[in-house]
């Protein structure tokens, strides 16, 4: 207690801790090495950690799906530079990036819809691929509703030619490339399927959602685009309809803010069709919600954080 007393003085001496931080929170834990050391220990540790505090998170009817939860590591560029040179190519130092890619399982054709996507995207902003890695996973361990929806989870190794472009450029750089293969892949999709809808506050054009993901959609999608009335519930209730009837709705919520309004239709409903029909009926409804996503003139309704509530 002597050392957690001395450490907290010190904190607070140098402004990173106050009481009024003290508060419960989701289970969130830091695993570090005192020494300065990179070392596999911490990220078992970090597992551990983890396994310890599963009945923080909510578990599905089949007792096994809980509602998401992972550590979070730096890059290993070792592990990655080693999974390049399989690719045919050598890494030169330089900042590796690694993107995390979701693809629909059963679809092929799709995963490779959506490959062109994530190649075209980067090549446009002058990023150099390396090549695709498949992510090992354990599928056993999964809960039967976890296992039916469950995508293919890739890697895309790549890194910028322009070798002067790092830190927080880069990181912007990422961030607009990956908003790019978004609005690329979700104007693939209602290109492509008639049945998949896009309903949400503000998204038809001329002034699109206010981060521009579904701008020109609506101009060209018209009767796949629409606009709904500002109450989250009604678009949720109406994305539960649709996709009982066939249909593919993606519910564009633009912030997480307001989705507590419709955590009726999210966890009563949606969540539990399938439980409440003994596996006979789904009601897949794709759930688009910005978290935290601050611009200037949001205010303090508009970037916040759920899970620290």
């Amino acid at each position: 207690m002597d050392i957690q007393n001395k450490n907290r003085k010190l904190l607070k001496k140098n402004h990173v801790y106050d009481e009024t931080m003290e508060h419960d929170a989701c289970g969130v834990g830091l695993v570090a090495s005192t020494e300065g050391l990179k070392s596999r220990k911490v990220v078992e540790y970090g597992i551990e950690a983890l396994k310890a505090v599963w009945h923080r998170g909510a578990i599905d009817a089949d007792g096994k799906t809980g509602d998401g939860a992972g550590i979070h590591i730096e890059i290993p560029n070792d592990f990655f530079a080693e999974k390049i040179e399989i690719t045919g190519h050598k890494h030169d130092n330089s900042d590796l990036c690694v993107g995390m890619i979701f693809l629909p399982r059963n679809d092929f054709g799709g995963q490779e819809q959506c490959r062109s996507i994530v190649e075209s995207e980067l090549t446009k902003k002058n990023f150099n691929i390396y090549g695709w890695r498949q992510v090992p996973v354990d599928p056993s361990v999964l809960g039967e509703k976890a296992e039916q929806t469950r995508p293919e989870i890739t890697q895309v190794l790549f890194t910028h030619n322009d070798k002067s472009i790092h830190g927080k450029d880069l990181e912007r750089a990422l961030y607009e490339t990956r908003r790019k293969i978004e609005k690329e892949a979700l104007k693939n999709q209602l290109k492509f399927d008639d049945n998949t809808i896009l309903l949400g506050q503000d998204i038809e054009d001329p002034k699109g959602d206010v981060f521009g993901l579904t701008r020109g959609l609506s101009t060209s999608f018209p009767k796949q685009v629409q606009n709904s009335a500002l109450a989250e519930n009604t678009i949720l209730g109406v994305s539960t309809g649709l996709a009982l009837a066939g249909k593919k709705p993606i519910a564009f919520m633009q912030f997480s803010d307001f989705l507590p309004v419709a955590y009726n239709h999210l966890l009563s409903e949606i969540g539990a069709m399938y439980w409440r029909s003994n596996g006979q009926w789904n009601a897949p409804v794709t759930v688009m919600a910005i978290v935290g996503g601050y611009r200037p003139g949001l205010g303090p309704y508009h970037a916040q954080t759920l899970e620290s509530i």
